[in-house]
């Protein structure tokens, strides 16, 4: 006789009562846990939980760049960042201005009238930034009531600058003013981006 012959009834319930407690609790998990994919233009696949909830990972801490610099009112029309190459695309995430010199504050039908503005916009390489930023920009970021100061902009959920294009930061013409600008964003592969900015 062999020993699952001898094993008594008992036994037999017993065995069958753990693989019970082990499999469904495990079916029920991995039930609630079921997770559809979506896949991108590019056949990149990504998870989504039966709850709607996108499964994401952060980008790689080297795609991350931040740029910086001056515009003023007489230093206008200044590259933000290069002109984006054929192989990886911006998304900005974030633009700050300290205004640390602004015009004085003048007053039109009563009211009071900031000549501090820059305005950021991305621009086709060898487009002219003098006719296209304020009536494209991304953000147009005023100095506070007139004053010095930062402005800090998030720019949910990113706006992207794709290749062949940059952005540009152009201060108005108008009173005097002197402002350090940060743009803040990541670098993703130019076949995930779109083909226009946005």
């Amino acid at each position: 006789m062999n020993a699952l012959q001898r094993i008594p009834r008992a036994g037999w319930f017993l065995a069958g009562l753990a693989a019970a407690l082990i499999i469904v609790p495990s079916a029920a998990v991995a039930s609630t846990l079921a997770v559809t994919s979506i896949a991108g233009p590019t056949g990149l696949r990504a998870g989504v939980t039966t709850a709607g909830q996108l499964l994401t990972a952060p980008a790689a801490p080297l795609s991350f760049k931040t740029y910086e610099g001056t515009v003023s009112n007489t230093n206008n029309c200044v590259p933000v960042t290069p002109v984006l190459s054929s192989t990886r695309a911006y998304v900005l995430e974030g633009l700050s201005v300290d205004f640390y010199e602004t015009a004085p504050e003048t007053v039109l039908s009563g009211a009071l009238q900031g000549t501090s503005i820059v305005a950021f916009a991305a621009i086709r390489d060898g487009a002219s930034c003098l006719t296209a930023t304020f009536s494209n920009a991304i953000a147009t970021i005023g100095a506070p009531a007139g004053h010095t100061g930062t402005v800090v902009v998030p720019i949910d959920p990113g706006f992207v600058v794709p290749p062949g294009y940059q952005i540009y930061a152009d201060g108005s013409p108008f009173g005097t003013f002197d402002a350090y600008y940060t743009a803040h964003g990541y670098f993703v592969p130019s076949t995930d981006a779109p083909s226009t900015p946005s």
